[in-house]
């Protein structure tokens, strides 16, 4: 007999029971199945049962045939541990009904092998109503089915909390062959930094020798194939409007949706000719219900840990902040589709099956915020799309932040009626979105007010200026301190909390830092000046007081005094206490750039706004670890150039990467293509003069418009030609790699410019590689 509706409510009373009272041990399973597939027969009252015990929930206690039957059952089909624990769980199951278990220690001794062989054989699938008057046996195959369900239905959510782990295990894999990697890679550098004592052998043939043959073959095809090449062809960044990942990262996304679709299928208990839990498809939904959700709070720690900024595993693995919120965002939509299917599921098996308890249920609130964290999950998928997230940039950050703590909100509310089987995967949440902010606002604090003497002595300064010729901001700004020394690859978030809308940040990369005791000239200190006062008592060393500069002159610090020359231009940082100045370079698009350059322009193209910055983050290439160094940038791009240059050369007070020992750079070249020929002339007087005098360091310009050519200043330039047209990327890159193959040189390729041309870098490096493996590649975000 196929399972009808009746043995369905019969399922639904009799687990009901169940759930107040059920098998907390696999022992007890034999027993309890047996229980459940002679209870739903029709029993004969025995002469030894009253009539207040006659009821049928009291009946497999006090019943004299039922209780033979069951006993006769557990001998035949339960042995050891299951058969005295089932006795003891049969016990206790009669005293939570409110009765008591009877005759068993007769049937102990009378109930033998013989007596049990003599027994017929029932099965309830063809039993039907007829009352049962003498003790059966139950069919050997109807146990089986029994026995399966009984353990399907007790340990489904035990198995689900079990498989949801799945999903750390694998990420936790991720992350950790990333870190091992990121190891193995800075041993390697380290080992080459050993043996740099013979200046007249090449590093590169000395770490060739220094790595086993097979282990660098291993190597050099996984990263020329793996984690250099995009997934489709050689787009990575310009594929009919959308980013292509790399192969690396194209396969941990591939392996990651193939393992939540066998993680959401797998052990789902779920049989067709199952005696207890209803028809197959009301098993589906059963099931479905409890592992989606789950598997989607599992995702939901990963979820928050890439996304956030201060992300430890980005320090660990070496990855960019973009790989994460790759991860991050592919994680996202795993997760929606859980929670759409979770719920899907219990709407369908309440309305299709149990009406009465799907409205019942939707007056609470447990089951109310399940619908509305749903919703919100679902809506922020379409509201973080690429072309919300670039054109309303405020609007996608808003929605983001607080849709994400209603979410949260609404989850703790709705696992309440669960107790902890969901919080281990949700509290992490908190903690982590907690130590993000909390480090972020550290951050801010810390570079932007100084106290001294429980006094607020110097605060962040900025200028912000505008060129309509280059359409360049210059973005100046002099924390009040900096955790540390600032570095190519640094990048910060800039805030202007005086504006309407004063949360806004953005992501900018450091193009470089100046320091006081250069004597380096900067206006983000136009307005006061800090200088060593003595006499004054309070902290040991120097203090610094504050006074307005005077106009007529300006203030130059030379060995931390202070000296008054004819004012020129600019304010000169004035002490060696004053931490260094940041300098930015944006290209003004709209939102908050544009607006910054509409404040310029009211201003006479300068202006002072109050700007915070939050940071450093980002990462330094160790490019002083190649003989070659070839930059390839595009627009504002430069920034990066013009950082790691600096960084390279040991300017400002960094040691450099010549400084540790990194600096074996025998060759910079330097190709950057701009639209506005201006942006030339304006960075050669600034971050490129000093580059420009050092002889192992070749510079190339290329202007891509030629209305930008008009109006050039060929002496800001200092007799460099600008080329027409754009950078030749792949005969720049093949030449160098040409040139480095003749003396085993490494050459490292650094990229930053539009997507186009970072495409062409990569292909030509890929085409590269599968002649000459010392050549790498290192592309840094454009844009935001």
């Amino acid at each position: 007999m196929k399972p009808s509706w009746a043995i369905l409510a019969l399922a639904f009373s009799s687990h009901v029971v169940a759930k107040g009272f059920s098998p907390t041990d696999a022992a007890e399973y034999c027993m309890y199945a047996i229980y459940e597939s002679l209870s739903e027969l029709s029993w004969q009252e025995s002469a030894n049962e009253t009539s207040s015990e006659g009821s049928d929930s009291a009946s497999p206690c006090s019943n004299e045939i039922e209780v033979t039957s069951i006993y006769a059952s557990v001998v035949e089909y339960c042995h050891g541990a299951s058969y005295s624990q089932g006795l003891v769980f049969w016990d206790k199951l009669c005293a939570n009904l409110g009765t008591s278990l009877t005759g068993l220690d007769d049937l102990e001794a009378s109930v033998t092998t013989a007596y049990i062989e003599q027994l017929p054989v029932i099965s309830p699938d063809t039993a039907g109503k007829t009352k049962i008057s003498t003790p059966v046996l139950l069919e050997k195959s109807y146990y089986s089915r029994a026995v399966r369900s009984v353990t399907a239905n007790e340990t489904r959510d035990t198995s689900s909390i079990n498989i949801a782990w799945g999903i750390h295990g694998f990420w936790g894999f991720i992350v950790l062959t990333g870190i091992v990697h990121n190891v193995f890679s800075t041993l390697s550098r380290r080992c080459v930094g050993v043996q740099a004592g013979d200046i007249e052998k090449p590093q590169s043939r000395r770490w060739r020798e220094i790595i086993p043959a097979p282990v660098r073959w291993a190597h050099d095809t996984v990263y020329t194939y793996l984690i250099l090449s995009p997934a489709l062809g050689y787009n990575h960044r310009r594929l009919l409007g959308f980013n292509v990942p790399l192969r690396a990262q194209g396969l941990t996304i591939f392996f990651f949706w193939s393992l939540a679709v066998i993680l959401a299928c797998i052990h789902s208990g779920v049989y067709r000719d199952d005696p207890f839990n209803g028809t197959f498809a009301y098993q589906i939904w059963v099931f479905m219900g409890p592992r989606l959700g789950f598997l989607a709070f599992a995702c939901l720690p990963w979820l928050w840990l890439f996304a956030g900024r201060n992300n430890i595993f980005i320090w660990g693995t070496g990855w960019d902040y973009q790989t994460f919120n790759l991860f991050h965002r592919h994680l996202a939509r795993v997760t929606v589709i859980y929670a759409i299917l979770h719920s899907i599921s219990y709407t369908v098996k309440y309305l299709a099956y149990s009406p009465s308890k799907y409205y019942k249920d939707l007056e609470t609130n447990w089951f109310r915020f399940g619908i509305v964290a749903t919703i919100l999950m679902s809506l922020l998928i379409p509201f973080s799309s690429a072309t919300l997230r670039k054109r309303y940039y405020e609007v996608f950050l808003i929605i983001h932040i607080l849709s994400a703590i209603v979410i949260v909100c609404a989850l703790f509310i709705h696992i309440s009626k669960f107790g902890t089987e969901y919080t281990p995967h949700l509290w992490p949440v908190v903690a982590i979105w907690s130590f993000d902010r909390l480090a972020r606002l550290l951050r801010l604090v810390v570079t932007n007010i100084h106290v001294r003497s429980r006094r607020v002595s110097r605060t962040a300064r900025s200028t912000v200026s505008y060129s309509d010729k280059s359409d360049v901001l210059r973005i100046e700004i002099q924390p009040a301190a900096v955790p540390r020394t600032p570095r190519a690859g640094d990048v910060y978030y800039l805030y202007q909390p005086r504006s309407w809308r004063g949360w806004e940040n953005h992501p900018f990369t450091l193009a470089s830092w100046a320091y006081a005791g250069d004597g380096v000239k900067t206006p983000a200190m136009e307005g006061s000046v800090s200088m060593p006062m003595a006499g004054e008592k309070g902290e040991k060393g120097p203090q610094v007081k504050t006074f307005p500069a005077p106009a007529p002159a300006q203030l130059v610090a030379t060995g931390g005094q202070i000296q008054v020359q004819p004012y020129q231009d600019e304010v000169v940082l004035t002490s060696a206490l004053s931490p260094p100045t940041l300098t930015f370079y944006v290209r003004p698009y709209e939102g908050w750039t544009k607006r910054l350059k509409e404040q310029c322009l009211r201003s006479g193209y300068t202006c002072h706004p109050t700007l915070l910055v939050e940071g450093p983050y980002g990462h330094r290439v160790s490019l002083g670890e190649f003989e070659h160094v070839v930059m390839i940038t595009g627009g504002t791009g430069i920034s990066v150039a013009t950082a790691y240059l600096q960084d390279l050369l040991g300017g400002s007070r960094g040691d450099g990467e010549g400084g540790d020992g990194y600096g074996r750079s025998q060759q910079i070249d330097l190709h950057w293509t701009a639209r506005e020929a201006a942006l030339f002339g304006e960075l050669c007087q600034r971050e490129l003069a000093a580059p420009e005098g050092n002889s192992m360091v070749q510079m190339r310009f290329y202007c891509s418009r030629e209305q930008g050519l008009e109006g050039l200043d060929r002496e800001a330039l200092g007799g460099r030609v600008v080329e027409k047209g754009r950078a030749p990327t792949r005969d720049i890159i093949s030449k160098a790699t040409a040139e480095a193959r003749v003396s085993y040189a490494r050459v490292a390729v650094l990229v930053c410019g539009p997507a186009g041309m970072v495409d062409e870098a990569r292909k030509a490096v890929c085409e590269a590689r599968k002649e000459y493996t010392g050549v790498e590649y290192f592309e840094e975000v454009y844009g935001w």
